[in-house]
């Protein structure tokens, strides 16, 4: 059998000489058949690189179609100089302030010509995807940009536009509440940039920015009237759409993700950033590269198809099926060339480096009761879902246990949040006397002499004393207060960053600690991303969480661009408890960044308490 590929609207399509399918071309990635019976894909490079050949299939090509097809992979090519280019010009280029794109910087703009002026930026944290997105905005000729990045980087995204782009972009912060909301869609959607007279040059009025661009957090977007997602629409429309920290987007049925799916449906350029594209396994990426190249798959099944591997699990009469792998990798990044940048620190200019230490800490006798008291309580909830077949942490009826472990997991920490009333039965009187409460949290309590704890003291102290800045990093809020308290009373400025500070509120610490103002931060281990702290070179864990990509980022927010000297990373683990196997875990997974607890079961719970 013999097909055409031809070239129309920007669009690769066959018509089949019969009404019956092509399985073959059913196969090409991004191919689909239409109602008709048609097959189309997008004129991309990933239906280029797919068309393979058959014995039973004979393909050809207009002159039309072939010519897009050699210049989508001419610009390929290209984009792969750029980036390997160990000299990259800065001719034709025009800096709107005092800051400069290192080398990797302007290979990654000069590259991102070659890829539509779209792209998803995948470099390591720390190496300045900001400023490079900004570049590269400004090369596309875009004149609007709607920023949507989490919460906790809002007025920094504000600051970076100033930064590197200068007086030129217009801000508008959308914020607050719904009436502050709408006042702030009135001003925005208002922005009228001076218009001179014949030889009037803009570049020399400092009256007026001459471009706008909006930010907005990913979770306010389910807030906004409908009005108002319209007018977000077509203000992106044939615009730029910048998404920060894009692994947000990673669930493709997530509400957030809709919305943002249909604000970037008319942008004319898309950048997507995130040092960690891959949180859990390859299907994080799907919703994201889709977004930069909307159809490059003809569906989520067709890349599961592709490049997933599956396997049901049985959650009581219910069963689901579960990512549990990947395959076809070497396809996958060859399309993924196509619209990802990715380099990872020791590929760039280099950074100071970063060393990590595991110190082991032993439990005192006091909390060594109360941690075996809950271990095996913990156990008796385990034990009751172990069976032949395996049973998964995700599994409903583990709920009850699994809360147990993690009880083990806070008091190997110093502190515990609820105690059962089986293990308040067990544990004396005298031990629970040597607790304290924890200030607005009733049911949380803090243990001051639990090693841990002690330890962490000890060496904020002795970095304080070497004249560092100490960032402290917990996987559970509730130590945060009390550790600030007893910090307070030596007479130590310390400042802690969670979840439940407003936007302006955690721009105001992470500036404040960068300016001197605090001597410690401390940091909720999961709200970790898109702010600077490289004043400090020493980075302290009392819990980390079971995400190797998740911990890794939280580190870079010091050992990234702007850091000069070697950032040190202290991550004690506490011996015979649960720590042990979760340090284990973490440490077999930093290769692929998967979820330690992904393919975690019970029964290895029990063995690790």
């Amino acid at each position: 059998m013999e097909v055409c590929i031809t070239h129309c609207a920007g669009r690769f399509s066959i018509r089949p000489p019969t009404k019956k399918p092509i399985p073959q071309v059913s196969d090409w990635v991004g191919w689909r058949r239409t109602p008709v019976g048609d097959y189309t894909a997008p004129a991309y490079v990933s239906s280029v690189l797919a068309v393979g050949s058959s014995p039973t299939l004979r393909v050809t090509w207009t002159i039309d179609a072939m010519q897009v097809r050699d210049e989508l992979l001419k610009s390929l090519q290209s984009a792969k100089v750029c980036l390997a280019d160990p000299s990259p010009s800065e001719t034709g280029h025009k800096w709107p302030t005092e800051r400069r794109p290192r080398k990797h910087q302007l290979q990654a703009i000069h590259a991102c010509v070659w890829l539509g002026d779209s792209m998803l930026l995948g470099d390591d944290m720390g190496i300045g995807k900001t400023s490079t997105v900004l570049w590269c905005l400004q090369q596309s000729g875009a004149t609007r940009a709607l920023v949507v990045c989490p919460v906790s980087v809002k007025f920094n995204w504000k600051s970076e536009f100033t930064l590197t782009l200068g007086s030129k972009w217009a801000t508008h912060v959308i914020d607050g509440s719904s009436n502050q909301r709408a006042q702030q869609f009135v001003e925005a959607m208002s922005f009228e940039p001076i218009i001179g007279p014949p030889g009037y040059d803009q570049d020399q009025d400092p009256r007026s920015p001459e471009y706008l661009a909006i930010i907005i957090n990913y979770d306010l977007l389910r807030h906004l009237t409908p009005r108002q997602l319209n007018q977000l629409q077509r203000f992106v429309a044939g615009q730029a759409l910048i998404c920060d920290e894009s692994h947000y987007l990673k669930s493709r049925n997530a509400e957030r993700t809709k919305l943002v799916r249909d604000l970037a449906h008319d942008a004319g350029h898309r950048f997507l950033m995130t040092g960690t594209p891959v949180r859990n396994l390859v299907d994080d990426l799907f919703s994201q590269i889709s977004l930069v190249r909307p159809q490059i798959w003809s569906s989520y099944r067709d890349f599961a198809r592709r490049y997933l591997v599956e396997r049901p699990v049985t959650f009581g009469k219910k069963t689901v099926t579960r990512v549990v792998g990947s395959r076809n990798v070497e396809e996958l990044n060859a399309v993924l060339n196509t619209v990802m940048i990715r380099r990872k620190k020791s590929e760039v200019d280099s950074l100071p480096p970063k060393v990590h230490t595991y110190p082991e800490i032993t439990l005192d006798a006091t909390t060594r009761k109360i941690y075996n008291a809950m271990a095996d309580f913990a156990r008796v909830e385990l034990k009751a879902l172990t069976s032949d077949a395996p049973v998964s942490v995700f599994d409903p009826r583990a709920k009850s246990a699994i809360e147990a472990a993690m009880r083990c997991e806070q008091i190997a920490q110093g502190f515990i949040g609820g105690i059962p009333q089986p293990v308040m039965d067990r544990l004396d009187a005298k031990v629970l006397r040597e607790a304290e409460k924890v200030k607005g949290r009733p049911h949380e309590l803090i243990f001051p002499q639990a090693p841990k704890l002690t330890w962490l003291l000890e060496a904020i102290d002795s970095v304080l004393k070497q004249g560092g800045a100490p960032l402290v990093f917990t996987r559970f809020n509730a130590p945060m207060g009390w550790l600030q308290g007893v910090l307070s009373a030596k007479g130590i400025n310390a400042a802690c960053l969670h979840g439940s500070l407003s936007a302006t509120e955690k721009h105001e610490v992470v500036t404040g600690f960068r300016d001197r103002r605090f001597d410690v931060l401390i940091a909720q281990v999961k709200i970790a991303e898109g702010w600077n702290a490289t004043r400090s070179r020493d980075v302290l864990f009392l819990g980390r969480d079971w995400s190797h990509a998740i911990n890794n980022q939280a580190e870079d927010r010091t050992h990234r661009d702007g850091q000069t000297g070697t950032v040190n990373v202290q991550i004690p683990v506490v011996r015979q408890t649960i720590e042990v196997m979760h340090h284990r875990r973490l440490q077999a997974k930093a290769e692929n960044a998967d979820q330690a607890l992904r393919d975690l079961t019970a029964q290895q719970i029990m063995e690790g308490l």
